[in-house]
């Protein structure tokens, strides 16, 4: 669908302090909600995050582009459906992968449902983009995400 090549730069949130970590929320243009599936608790941690993110936004639920991930999936899966479908309904996230670190398994499926989340909902069409700039780029290549 789109013929452009885009970088994505991944963050783990733990990585910041909490005096920048709502700077760095504020300049990412995507989010990939990472829980395990081995432990419920993972999961509800996420809800925590996921305000965060809004109020250090300052918009409305299901205005940033964001991917909910349920890693090791090689593991016996202990959350269930629901407590998944009721985090992704409060917070309008549409997109769901189960993946596996240790295996590889939809990994890079994961990387690209959020870039084309990003593609989607933040960068201009190239055609718009061309017209404004007579063919030179005009938008940023790089997009990073948390």
């Amino acid at each position: 669908m789109y013929d452009r090549e885009i970088t994505l730069e991944l963050y783990d949130s733990y990585d910041f302090g909490y005096s920048s970590r709502e700077d760095t929320i504020r300049k990412q243009k995507g989010f990939v909600l990472v829980f395990d599936l081995h432990d419920p608790n993972s999961l509800k941690q996420l809800y925590a995050t996921v305000e965060e993110i809004y109020h250090a936004k300052n918009v409305e639920y299901g205005t940033v582009p964001m991917i909910l991930v349920g890693n090791k999936a090689d593991l016996e899966k202990t959350v269930e459906d629901q407590s998944i479908e009721k985090l992704m309904n409060q917070f309008h996230i549409s997109c769901y992968i189960e993946t596996s670190a240790k295996t590889g398994k939809n990994v890079q499926e994961m990387a690209q449902r959020i870039a084309k989340l990003l593609v989607e909902r933040t960068i201009v069409p190239k055609e718009f983009c061309e017209k404004l700039s007579n063919g030179k780029p005009l938008i940023e290549k790089k997009c990073d995400i948390m």
